[in-house]
C-alpha cells in the first residue's frame, strides 16, 4: 500500500525533526563515550596480563650486547690511522671525549639495567630502558670519538 504524498510545509518540519532527533543522539553518544573508560587506558593492564612486556627482555638484550658493541666499536677505532699509531708507536695522540664521560655512560647504563629488572611499575621500566639505552650509546660515541 502507498504512502500518502506529504505537503511540502509538512515534510520540511519532519525532516527538521528528525535532524534534531538525530543531532540529540549524537551529543548522547559523545557524552557517553568521553565519560567512558577507552580501550587504551585498560592496554597496559591487558599487557601485564598477557605478558606481552617486554622491557626486562630488551634492557637484557641491551646490557648482554653492550660488550660486543664496545669490542667492534674499539676494532673500528684502531682501523684509523690516528689511533692505530697511537697505540702503536705512542705518537699522534689524539684527544677524545673525556675518559669520565665513558665511565659515567657503563656505571648510568649498569644502574639503568637494574632498574629496568627489579622496578614493579611498567612506566618505570620502559624509562629505565630508554636511559639504559641511551647511557650505552653515549659511552660507545666516547670510544668512537678517539678515531
Amino acid at each position: 500500500m502507498a504512502t500518502p504524498l506529504r505537503p511540502r510545509a509538512e515534510y520540511g518540519a519532519h525532516l527538521l525533526v528528525s535532524t534534531c532527533a538525530a543531532v540529540a543522539d549524537l551529543r548522547t553518544l559523545l557524552d557517553q563515550g568521553m565519560n567512558a573508560t577507552s580501550p587504551s587506558d585498560t592496554l597496559p593492564a591487558q599487557a601485564m596480563a598477557a605478558g606481552s612486556d617486554r622491557s626486562r627482555l630488551w634492557a637484557g638484550l641491551a646490557a648482554a650486547l653492550f660488550v660486543p658493541a664496545f669490542l667492534v666499536a674499539v676494532m673500528v677505532t684502531l682501523t684509523f690511522y690516528r689511533p692505530s699509531g697511537c697505540v702503536t708507536y705512542g705518537e699522534q695522540c689524539g684527544e677524545g671525549l673525556p675518559g669520565w664521560v665513558f665511565a659515567w655512560g657503563v656505571g648510568l647504563g649498569a644502574v639503568m639495567f637494574v632498574v629496568a629488572l627489579a622496578a614493579p611499575a611498567l612506566r618505570v621500566r620502559q624509562v629505565a630502558l630508554a636511559a639504559q639505552l641511551l647511557a650505552e650509546c653515549t659511552a660507545l660515541l666516547v670510544v668512537l670519538s678517539y678515531a
